[in-house]
């Protein structure tokens, strides 16, 4: 694909708008990931209009961005614009040629761009997410210096929740859609049994039927159970009232590390200090619990592909994590917020 680019290099550099690409299957976690590249690009020297392309509703705001479905960026738009891959999708791909200019990754982890001869790749499997923006910075660079440093995170939307929750309590989102990153039910069951007992917990969730089904067999005597009940401002809401949060590598874990007071976040595939935000205040408040080191393929999930568990201890990394140290981490996290 790179002679066709090659091909298609471009000498004048004039769009009219920027649109980034963040089509599924690339989660919530995704886009908040790689929004403060978003940011960024805002402030660069240009007026030009920023749209980010999804299928996702507006779940946060970054000044001067617009949100657009994939149907809207009409090849008529791409020609006269700037379109930016950001992250590696199958589904970005189709963009690459009828786009009047094009940067990013569109088929390996090698930039591809028609405006500048400048080069770069990201290593999914050791950088941090966010690090895949750098090439795209540097490159970008060239044509629009920076207005202002800093690596921005977004504001979470959030809209008050109509039922009525408890002055304090434990927020937890238990399903994540691969198993290379579900924590196990048995393990969840013994985490909210320890937790319930300090503190009344909040379930969220969506309304997925192996998500709902998750959220029942948890319910019980001091487990509000919003899952499949609530808009994601509503849950963006919830999470920030609560006094710890406890999730999975999910969408609304991500949520949770940017507005929930304190953080435990469970990760498997995938290395969670490469996945909680840069930022050093919102970092510190965020516990990393995993046992992906002990594999020897770890990790296992190399940004692209859906992770295989090749171990004959399917999801050790996840089943070997104690629910006592899940809980106990909470609760810790609990008492120094106090």
């Amino acid at each position: 694909m790179a002679p066709i680019v090659n091909a298609r290099q471009k000498s004048v550099f004039n769009p009219e708008a920027i649109y980034v690409l963040l089509l599924k299957p690339l989660g919530l976690g995704d886009l908040l990931m790689i929004s403060p590249f978003i940011a960024a690009l805002c402030k660069r020297q240009h007026s030009l209009p920023v749209f980010i392309v999804t299928e996702y509703r507006e779940f946060f705001s970054i000044p001067a961005v617009h949100w657009i479905e994939p149907a809207e960026l009409t090849a008529g738009r791409c020609e006269r614009a700037l379109v930016i891959s950001p992250t590696l999708s199958w589904r970005h791909a189709p963009y690459l040629l009828q786009a009047g200019w094009s940067l990013g990754y569109f088929f390996s982890e090698r930039v591809l761009c028609n405006f500048s001869r400048l080069q770069g790749q990201y290593d999914a499997r050791r950088t941090h997410y966010l690090e895949r923006t750098a090439p795209l910075a540097s490159i970008l660079d060239a044509r629009w210096p920076l207005a202002k440093e800093g690596s921005d995170y977004p504001a979470i939307l959030k809209e008050r929740c109509v039922t009525p929750l408890p002055a304090e309590y434990c927020c937890i989102a238990p399903y994540a859609n691969w198993p290379e990153r579900q924590y196990p039910l048995e393990s969840w069951m013994d985490v909210v049994a320890s937790v319930v007992r300090h503190c009344p917990v909040v379930l969220v969730g969506g309304n997925a039927p192996d998500e709902l089904a998750m959220a029942e067999a948890l319910a019980g005597n001091g487990v509000i159970n919003l899952a499949g009940v609530t808009t994601l401002p509503q849950v963006a809401s919830v999470i920030a009232g609560a006094r710890v949060f406890i999730g999975n590598d999910s969408g609304l874990s991500h949520i949770a590390f940017l507005t929930a007071p304190s953080s435990v976040a469970i990760f498997g595939c995938v290395g969670g200090h490469q996945r909680i935000p840069l930022d050093p205040v919102l970092a510190s408040r965020i516990m990393v619990l995993g046992k992906g080191e002990g594999c020897r393929d770890f990790p296992c999930y190399d940004g692209f592909n859906r992770p295989d568990c090749r171990n004959r201890d399917r999801y050790g990394c996840l089943r070997a994590l104690k629910a006592g140290t899940v809980a106990d981490a909470a609760l810790q996290l609990m008492k120094t917020a106090s």
